[in-house]
């Protein structure tokens, strides 16, 4: 089933679904840990590694998220709204950096 025009579905299948659930759960419990490290008084450079940690963490459930949807969906599409859909992805990539 194709995304409707006005959205980016991410259409993922059920095992990539539960990685990626295992992922944000791992960064949920990252941030926690931030908010005590803070809390604790920890070292800058503690804190920032960690925040670091957390970005990657993002930055790799987004790549996945787009990985499947070009795997899934643009493959299927016709040439012209598939065009426009590599656009609305190209757009949503810069944002992520």
């Amino acid at each position: 089933m194709l995304p409707p025009d006005d959205a980016i579905a991410t259409n993922a299948p059920p095992g990539t679904v539960d990685d990626l659930g295992v992922r944000l759960r791992r960064i949920e419990g990252q941030i926690r840990g931030i908010t005590r490290m803070i809390e604790d008084d920890r070292t800058c450079e503690d804190v920032i590694t960690q925040l670091l940690a957390v970005r990657a963490g993002m930055d790799r459930v987004a790549r996945e998220i787009v990985r499947v949807h070009v795997d899934r969906c643009l493959r299927d599409m016709p040439p012209e709204q598939a065009s426009d859909m590599v656009m609305r992805i190209v757009t949503l990539l810069n944002k992520l950096s």
